[in-house]
C-alpha cells in the first residue's frame, strides 16, 4: 500500500494542499494498516464462534419429558371415552321408538287380558289342593257321620232298602256337595279377585317400567353426548400437552438452526464489509494525494472518517 502515499507534488498546483497531505500521510498509513490487520483477523475469525443459543435447563427438560410421557400414556383415553359415549348415544337413539310403543300400548283396553290372567290364576292346578283341604271336614262329616248314622237307623228298623232312606242319603250327599261347591267357589272367587288386582297392577307396573327404562335410555343418550364432548376435550388437551412438550424441543432446535444460519451469513458478510471499507479508504487516499483542487472531502475529514471506521469495525469484529 505504500504506493498510495508516494508524493504526487509534481501534478499538484496547490503547494498548501501537498504540504497538508504529506503531514497527514502517516495517519493515513496507520489507519490503513489498522484496517489491514482487522481484515486479517476477520479472515481468520469471520464471525462470533461462541455459544449463541442458551441450552434448556434441567427443570425445563424434566418438565417437558414428564408432560410428554403423560400425554403419551393417556393418548387413548379420549378415544375410549368417545367409544363409550357412542355406545350410550346409540342406546339413547331408541327413545323415540320406545315412546311411540308405550303410547300405543297405553291406548289399548287391557280388560280382556286382565280377566284372562285372573281366570288362569283362579283355576290354576295348585288351587285344587287348597279346595280339597277346605272341603275335608265336609267329606268326613258325610262319609263318617251322616251316612253311617242313617244306615244304622235303617238297619235297626229293618228298612235297609227303603226308598225313604235312600232319598235321605241322597239329600245328605247333595248337601255336602253343595257346601263343597260353595267353598270352592268362595276360594276361587277370592283368588280371581286377587288375580284381577295382580294383573292390573302388573299391567300398570309394566307401563311404568317401560317409561322408566325409556327415561333411562334418554339419560344414557345425554350421558353419551356429554362423554363424547368430554372425550374430544381430553383428546385436545392431550394433543396440546404433546405439542407443548415437543414444541419446547422443536423451538430449541430451531433456535440452534437459526444461530448456525446467522453464523454462516456473518462469516461471509463480515469479511466483505471490512474489505469494502479498506478498498474504499485506499481509493479516497489515492485521490487526495493526486488531485489539485479536489472535490473529495478534506484531508482532516478523511482522517477522522478512517479512524472512526476502523475503531467501529474493530469493536464489531474483535
Amino acid at each position: 500500500m505504500g504506493s498510495l502515499f508516494e508524493s504526487k507534488s509534481e501534478s499538484v498546483q496547490d503547494p498548501t494542499a501537498v504540504e497538508a497531505f504529506n503531514l497527514a500521510k502517516p495517519y493515513y498509513q496507520q489507519g490503513l494498516a489498522g484496517l489491514g490487520g482487522l481484515a486479517t483477523q476477520v479472515s481468520q475469525n469471520p464471525a462470533y464462534a461462541g455459544q449463541r443459543v442458551a441450552g434448556l435447563n434441567p427443570f425445563q427438560t424434566q418438565s417437558a419429558d414428564a408432560l410428554g410421557g403423560f400425554a403419551g400414556a393417556t393418548s387413548g383415553l379420549g378415544m375410549n371415552m368417545v367409544n363409550t359415549g357412542l355406545g350410550n348415544l346409540n342406546a339413547g337413539s331408541n327413545v323415540g321408538a320406545n315412546a311411540q310403543e308405550i303410547f300405543s300400548r297405553s291406548g289399548i283396553d287391557p280388560t280382556q287380558m286382565i280377566l284372562s290372567q285372573a281366570n288362569q290364576y283362579a283355576n290354576n292346578p295348585y288351587l285344587d289342593g287348597v279346595i280339597d283341604a277346605a272341603n275335608r271336614d265336609t267329606v268326613r262329616g258325610l262319609t263318617e257321620q251322616q251316612l253311617p248314622s242313617l244306615m244304622r237307623g235303617m238297619t235297626g228298623t229293618g228298612n235297609t232298602n227303603s226308598t225313604a232312606g235312600m232319598k235321605e242319603g241322597q239329600i245328605l250327599t247333595r248337601g255336602a256337595q253343595d257346601r263343597m261347591a260353595d267353598t270352592a267357589n268362595t276360594i276361587r272367587s277370592q283368588f280371581f279377585g286377587q288375580g284381577l288386582n295382580m294383573a292390573q297392577n302388573q299391567y300398570n307396573q309394566n307401563l311404568q317400567n317401560m317409561l322408566q327404562a325409556n327415561a333411562g335410555l334418554q339419560t344414557a343418550g345425554g350421558f353419551g353426548a356429554d362423554l363424547i364432548n368430554a372425550g374430544q376435550s381430553v383428546a385436545g388437551t392431550n394433543f396440546g400437552q404433546g405439542q407443548a412438550a415437543g414444541g419446547l424441543y422443536q423451538g430449541q432446535n430451531q433456535a440452534t438452526l437459526d444461530a448456525n444460519k446467522s453464523y454462516f451469513d456473518e462469516s461471509i458478510q463480515n469479511p466483505l464489509s471490512v474489505y469494502s471499507a479498506l478498498v474504499g479508504s485506499a481509493a479516497q487516499t489515492k485521490t487526495q494525494g493526486s488531485a489539485g483542487v479536489s472535490t473529495q472531502p478534506s484531508l482532516a475529514s478523511q482522517l477522522g472518517s478512517l479512524a472512526l471506521g476502523g475503531a467501529s469495525a474493530w469493536k464489531t469484529f474483535r
